[in-house]
C-alpha cells in the first residue's frame, strides 16, 4: 500500500482552490479504502471521492476543511492507516474599508482600515502615496494598527489616505478621500420656486444648500417657523421641509433659511393647492342581462384649473379599453357596453388624470342571465299514487335561484300540454309528488331566478300510475223545480284527471223523503237527470255518486230538495173589516194550512174595490186595486179610502208560484169625512160699501154638505187688521154672497170652507179693495171652473151733482187734482202689493197687546196646511192650504206677525194667517185650529 503525503509534511492550500489527497494501497485480494477526517467520522457532502475512493477531492476548499484526514486500507488479510495534515490560508481581504468625507476645519476623524487572511495581513497608511511611518508621520495624526486617528484638523489635511493590507498571498488597498472645508452657507435651490399639489398629497419644499461647518435650516411659513415636531411636518437632514397631507391653510408663501458660522443665506418658495380630483362610477351595483346594453357614467368633480389637463381613461381587469371594439362605445365619461357577454364581466376602472393628481373610481360589473336548466331528473321511491322526485340545479348565472318550477304531462301518447305540478323554494332539490289513478306521467324542472324561467330539464322517464275507484263525487249540485209534476238535477262534472279509471258514470238516486225507504237509481254520462212524475211540493232525498269499471266513488252527500210548488188550493177564512176612521180599515183572516199553500209562503193579497158614494148612491164601477202583505200574518190595514163610501174586499194566499183563491166577498162602508175646499172663490163686484163674492162647490164633498162659512177681516196698512167677522150659508144652491157695510177705500181679506155634519174643510181665501168714491166696477177676467188668476181694472165712476156746481171752474180743478191723487195712490198700492208690501199688523199688536186676544173660536189645524205661496192672495182661485210656510206671498201679511198663532185675536185679527215665516226653517210648520161656530 502506497500513500501520497503524511504526517510530517502538511498540506498547504488557498481558501477556494481543489484540494485532491491520493491514498494509494497494495494487497491481495484488493483492498478497499475509507476515508475520515479526525473528530468527524463522516465526511461533508461537498467531499467527493475518486479511482474507488483512491483520491479524496474538495472542489473548493473553505476554512472549515482544515484538519487531519484519515486514510484506511483494509482487506481480508488486515488493515493499514496514513493521515493528512491539511492548512488552509488565504489572500488578504476587507473587513472594513476607508469610507471618504467631507470635514470641517477643527474636527477629528477616524479611519477604520480591517483586513482578514492567513496569514494575518499587515497593515501600513500612506497619504497621498507617501508611507505614513514614524518620520513621515505629521503631529495631529496617530496610528494604531488598523486605525488612523486624525485630531484638530486643517485645510491642510485635505489629502488621500490608503491603507495597504498584506500576507505571503497577496496584497490590497483601500483609498479614501479626506476634504477639510470651512465655506459660508450656499444655497443651490432656485428663488421662488412654486409648488403646486392637491389637498391631501404629500409636498416636498427644497432647499438644496453647501455649507462647512454643516448649516442648520429653519423654515418659515409666512412669519411663523415651521415646527417640525408636529406630526404632518419634517425637515430632512438635506433641509427639504415634507408637509404631509396638504390642507388648505398650507398654502402661501415660504422661507428656508440656512446658517453656520461663517454666515447664512435664505430662499423663498410658494405653496399653491387645488382641489383633489373626486369622483364614483355610477350605477354603484351595476348588473345587466346577457344580450343586454349596460351604461357607467363616471362623475367626476375636477379643480378648474386642472381641467386642461384631465384625460379619462377606462380600464376591465387592468386591462385598457379601446374604441376599436364595435360593442363598445367610449365618449369621455360614458361607457357603453352592447350585446353583453359573458366575458364583459368583471371590475371597471375609471381613471381621471391631471397635472397634479390621478383619481380611480371603480364598480363591479355582474352579467346575469336565467339559470341554466337543471339537470339529472331521477325517480325515487315509486308507489301506487306518489312519487319522489329529485335533480340537481344548474349554474344560477350570478342571480340566486329562488324557486323550482315542477312540470307533469299526462297521457303522453296524446302528446299534451305540460302543466304546473307543484313549485318549491330554490334551495330544495327533492320534492314528493302525489300522483292521480291511471295516467302515464312524465315529469321536468324549471329553475327561476330574478331573471326569469330556465329552460326546462330533460324530461324524466315515463312513470304508469294503475286505475282505481273514483276519490270523489260531484261537489257542485244544482236542482230545479219549475214544474210540480218533476225535478231536474244538474251536476259540475269530474275532470278528466278525476276519472281514475275507465268508464266513467254518475248515479242518480232519489227517494220520498220520510215515505220511501227504497232508493231509485238511475246511472247516466251526461252531467244532468230529470225525475218525473213528483207530487207538487214534497220533500224529496237525492245523491249523486260516481262509478268506473274498478268500482263505486266514495259515500255521497243527500240533500234534501222540495219538488216544484202549485198554486195554494184554499182560500183564507173569516175575513172581517175594522173602520179605523173615514180612509182606512184594519183587515182580519184566518191563515190557510201549510199543506194548502202547496209551496213557500210568499203572503196575502187584499183586493178591494168601490162599490158606490153614500151622498148620492150612485153606483162605481171602479177598477179592483191589490195590495200584497208578504209574510206569514192574518191581518193588515187599506189605507187612502173615499169617505162615505160603499166598498167590497176579499183576501187571497200567493206563493211563488201564483195566487190562490179568493175569499168570499165582504161588503163595509166608510163614514162621512169632511169636504174638500170649494174649487175657488172670486169678487164678482165691488163698490164703496160692499163685495160680490162667487164661489164653486167643493169637487168631492166626503159627505153631506149642511153649509158655507165665509169669513172676512180688514187688512188694510193704515188701520191694521181689523175683526174677523164671519157669515154662515145654509143655501147650498146659492154659489155667491154679497158682504155689505164695509168701510170705503180699505182692504179685506176673505175666507170660505165648506162644511158637513162632521165638521168644515180647508178654506180657499181672495182679497179686494173698497172704492174711495163713487163707485168703482170691476172688470174681472171670464170665470172658469178652473181655478186661475182674475186681474181687475178699477174704473171711476162720478155720480150726478148739480150744474152750477160741476160747472164751476175750481171744482172742476178740484176733481181732476183728487182723481189724479187717487190714480197715483191707486199705482202706489198695486206697485206696493206687487213687491210684497208688509202691513203694520205686528206694529200695531205690538203697541196694543191687550187687543191680541181670542174673540172666536179657533179654528182647526187643518185650516191653513195647503195655501200655495206661489200666487198672490187676492188673485188665488185654487188655494188649498193657509200654511204659515207658504204665506210668503207678494201681499201676504206673514212675514209681520211676531210667531206660531193658532186662533183669532180679539179684535178680530186673522193672526194664523200673518205669522213670520221667513226666519223658519223649510220643514217647520204652523197649523191653525178648524173654527167653531
Amino acid at each position: 500500500m502506497t500513500t501520497q503525503g503524511g504526517a510530517n509534511n502538511p498540506i498547504v492550500v488557498l481558501k477556494d482552490e481543489v484540494l485532491l489527497l491520493e491514498c494509494i494501497a497494495e494487497g491481495l485480494p484488493t483492498p478497499t479504502i475509507h476515508w475520515r477526517k479526525e473528530e468527524d467520522d463522516s465526511l461533508k457532502h461537498h467531499i467527493e471521492t475518486e479511482s474507488f475512493g483512491k483520491i479524496l477531492k474538495i472542489k473548493k476548499v473553505t476554512k472549515e476543511d482544515q484538519g487531519t484526514y484519515h486514510c484506511e486500507a483494509k482487506n481480508q488479510m488486515g488493515s493499514t492507516h496514513r493521515s493528512f495534515h491539511v492548512h488552509v490560508e488565504e489572500p488578504p481581504r476587507w473587513e472594513k474599508q476607508l469610507e471618504s468625507s467631507i470635514q470641517t476645519v477643527g474636527s477629528e476623524i477616524i479611519l477604520n482600515c480591517s483586513a482578514l487572511g492567513t496569514p494575518e495581513p499587515q497593515i501600513r497608511w500612506r497619504r497621498n502615496g507617501v508611507l505614513l511611518d514614524g518620520g513621515t508621520l505629521p503631529d495631529n495624526h496617530q496610528r494604531m494598527g488598523g486605525l488612523l486617528f486624525i485630531h484638530s484638523l486643517q485645510v491642510s489635511d485635505s489629502a488621500i489616505y490608503q491603507c495597504e493590507a498584506s500576507n505571503k498571498h497577496g496584497t490590497i488597498l483601500s483609498t479614501a478621500n479626506i476634504d477639510v472645508l470651512d465655506i459660508i452657507p450656499l444655497i443651490l435651490t432656485p428663488e421662488g420656486r412654486t409648488y403646486t399639489a392637491v389637498w391631501g398629497n404629500n409636498i416636498s419644499l427644497l432647499c438644496e444648500n453647501f455649507a462647512f461647518p454643516l448649516a442648520d435650516v429653519t423654515w418659515y411659513h409666512g412669519k411663523r417657523i415651521v415646527h417640525p415636531v408636529s406630526g404632518r411636518y419634517t425637515i430632512d437632514e438635506h433641509g427639504t421641509l415634507h408637509i404631509h397631507k396638504a390642507e388648505a391653510q398650507d398654502a402661501g408663501s415660504y422661507i428656508c433659511e440656512v446658517s453656520n458660522s461663517k454666515g447664512n443665506a435664505s430662499v423663498m418658495a410658494n405653496v399653491v393647492l387645488r382641489e383633489p380630483t373626486r369622483g364614483y362610477v355610477s350605477p354603484e351595483h351595476p348588473w345587466v342581462k346577457r344580450g343586454h346594453s349596460i351604461t357607467l357614467t363616471c362623475h367626476i368633480h375636477c379643480d378648474p384649473h386642472l381641467l386642461p389637463s384631465q384625460t379619462i381613461t377606462w380600464r376591465r381587469d387592468n386591462q385598457e379599453i379601446r374604441e376599436d371594439n364595435k360593442r363598445i362605445h367610449v365618449k369621455s365619461n360614458i361607457l357603453t357596453i352592447y350585446n353583453v357577454s359573458w366575458d364583459d364581466a368583471g371590475t371597471y376602472y375609471c381613471i381621471v388624470t391631471t397635472l397634479l393628481d390621478t383619481m380611480t373610481a371603480e364598480v363591479q360589473v355582474t352579467v346575469r342571465d336565467v339559470p341554466m336548466p337543471p339537470e339529472n331528473l331521477r325517480l325515487l321511491e315509486k308507489h301506487e299514487r306518489s312519487i319522489l322526485l329529485s335533480w340537481a340545479a344548474g349554474d344560477s348565472h350570478n342571480s340566486p335561484i329562488t324557486e323550482f318550477i315542477i312540470q307533469s304531462i299526462k297521457n303522453i301518447e296524446e302528446a299534451g300540454q305540460w302543466d304546473d305540478e307543484t313549485s318549491v323554494p330554490g334551495n330544495v332539490t327533492t320534492v314528493q309528488l302525489y300522483l292521480s289513478p291511471y295516467f302515464n306521467y312524465q315529469f321536468r324542472v324549471l329553475a327561476v331566478n330574478g331573471i326569469g324561467k330556465s329552460p326546462p330539464s330533460v324530461a324524466s322517464e315515463i312513470y304508469s300510475t294503475p286505475p282505481a275507484v273514483p276519490d270523489k263525487n260531484p261537489h257542485l249540485v244544482y236542482f230545479e223545480a219549475n214544474s210540480p209534476d218533476e225535478i231536474t238535477v244538474r251536476w259540475e262534472p269530474l275532470n278528466s284527471d278525476e276519472h281514475n279509471g275507465p268508464g266513467l258514470e254518475y248515479q242518480v238516486s232519489w227517494r220520498l223523503k220520510g215515505v220511501e225507504t227504497e232508493w231509485h237509481h238511475r246511472k247516466v254520462k251526461h252531467t244532468h237527470y230529470i225525475i218525473r212524475n213528483t207530487p207538487a211540493f214534497v220533500p224529496y232525498e237525492i245523491y249523486i255518486q260516481t262509478v268506473n269499471e274498478i268500482g263505486r266513488g266514495p259515500e255521497p252527500e243527500i240533500h234534501a230538495v222540495y219538488s216544484g210548488e202549485d198554486n195554494p188550493d184554499a182560500a183564507p177564512g173569516n175575513v172581517s173589516v175594522s173602520v179605523l176612521n173615514q180612509t182606512i180599515v184594519n183587515v182580519t183572516w184566518m191563515e190557510i194550512s201549510q199543506d194548502r199553500i202547496r209551496g213557500h209562503l210568499a203572503g196575502y193579497k187584499i183586493i178591494y174595490w168601490r162599490v158606490k158614494g153614500l151622498q148620492d148612491g150612485n153606483p162605481h164601477h171602479g177598477q179592483r186595486h191589490v195590495l200584497s202583505f208578504p209574510g206569514k200574518r192574518n191581518w193588515a190595514i187599506v189605507p187612502k179610502l173615499h169617505p162615505f163610501s160603499e166598498y167590497q174586499l176579499c183576501v187571497a194566499a200567493y206563493n211563488t208560484k201564483g195566487v190562490g183563491p179568493e175569499s168570499s166577498t165582504v161588503t163595509f162602508q166608510t163614514p162621512e169625512g169632511v169636504p174638500e175646499q170649494p174649487q175657488y172663490l172670486q169678487i164678482a163686484n165691488s163698490d164703496m160699501e160692499s163685495f160680490m163674492l162667487t164661489w164653486e162647490a167643493p169637487k168631492r164633498t166626503n159627505g153631506i154638505l149642511t153649509s158655507y162659512v165665509l169669513y172676512y177681516q180688514m187688512i188694510n196698512e193704515s188701520n191694521g187688521v181689523g175683526n174677523l167677522s164671519n157669515i154662515t150659508i145654509t143655501n147650498l144652491n146659492a154659489l155667491s154672497q154679497k158682504v155689505p157695510r164695509l168701510e170705503v177705500g180699505t182692504r179685506y181679506k176673505f175666507y170660505l170652507q165648506a162644511c158637513t155634519r162632521v165638521g168644515c174643510g180647508k178654506p180657499v181665501s181672495e182679497e179686494g179693495l173698497t172704492l174711495a168714491q163713487a163707485r168703482f166696477s170691476s172688470i174681472p177676467f171670464s170665470p172658469s171652473r178652473t181655478p186661475a188668476f182674475a186681474a181687475k181694472v178699477p174704473a171711476i165712476a162720478y155720480a150726478n151733482a148739480p150744474h152750477s156746481l160741476s160747472s164751476q171752474g175750481w171744482f172742476i180743478g178740484l176733481m181732476c187734482a183728487v182723481a189724479l191723487l187717487t190714480l197715483l195712490m191707486l199705482v202706489a198700492c198695486f206697485i206696493q202689493r206687487n213687491r210684497g208690501g208688509k202691513y203694520a199688523v205686528k206694529e200695531k199688536e205690538e203697541l196694543h197687546p191687550a187687543e191680541v186676544e181670542v174673540e172666536v173660536q179657533s179654528i182647526k189645524e187643518q185650516f191653513f196646511d195647503d195655501i200655495s205661496d206661489k200666487k198672490a192672495i187676492n188673485g188665488s182661485m185654487d188655494s188649498v192650504s193657509l200654511d204659515i210656510k207658504t204665506l210668503d206671498s207678494v201681499d201676504s201679511l206673514v212675514q209681520y206677525s211676531d210667531g206660531e198663532h193658532s186662533h183669532f185675536n180679539e179684535d178680530g185679527s186673522f193672526i194664523g194667517a200673518y205669522s213670520e215665516s221667513k226666519d223658519k226653517g223649510p220643514d217647520e210648520e204652523t197649523s191653525v185650529r178648524h173654527f167653531r161656530s
